[in-house]
């Protein structure tokens, strides 16, 4: 599910369900060299978290993805985390209190964009945000007044995103 070629088409990641759970993988073009690059820390939690959406960074050498991972290691509200291409150095970019998703890389890997979930009892939506690949500098550039904002997708340039929008 969801695979993802190395900018150097040197590798393939992808997220494949494990028992009640989600990991990240990485495999060579040809399906040898299969190796885990994400696993659960312990199982001794009440739900086991997963990791998707896998996305390399355009130099090849990181990985943005999802993780629901908490601070126990239970499963919790999406995040965005990154890692090194062979997922080492994990490190979670985001920890607002509603959950993120879709992290997209800009061409240059300067900026990570994403959607983060809104929240309908105080009356907001989704909505595009962007970052530095560190989780510095987090940059609301959609509303998502009235509805919601989702996809982004950089042009090629990385001076602008475009995105879906759900409006009432």
């Amino acid at each position: 599910w969801d695979p993802d070629w190395q900018p150097n088409g040197g590798r393939i990641v992808f997220q494949s369900k494990e028992g009640p759970h989600w990991e990240i993988f990485g495999v060579n073009p040809d399906g040898s060299g299969l190796a885990s690059l994400t696993r659960p820390v312990t199982t001794l939690v009440d739900q086991l978290p997963s990791n998707v959406s896998p996305v390399w960074s355009p130099d090849g050498n990181s990985i943005a993805y999802l993780s629901n991972r908490d601070e126990n290691n239970n499963a919790g509200a999406w995040r965005v985390w990154v890692m090194n291409a062979d997922g080492s150095n994990v490190t979670r970019l985001t920890d607002d209190p509603a959950g993120e998703f879709m992290p997209r890389w800009s061409p240059d890997g300067s900026r990570i964009a994403f959607v983060r979930e809104g929240d309908l009892r105080a009356g907001t939506y989704e909505a595009v945000y962007t970052m530095r690949p560190d989780g510095t500098d987090v940059r609301q550039i959609s509303s998502g007044d009235g509805g919601s904002d989702f996809w982004p997708s950089w042009s090629p340039d990385g001076t602008q995103v475009v995105f879906a929008a759900i409006r009432n």
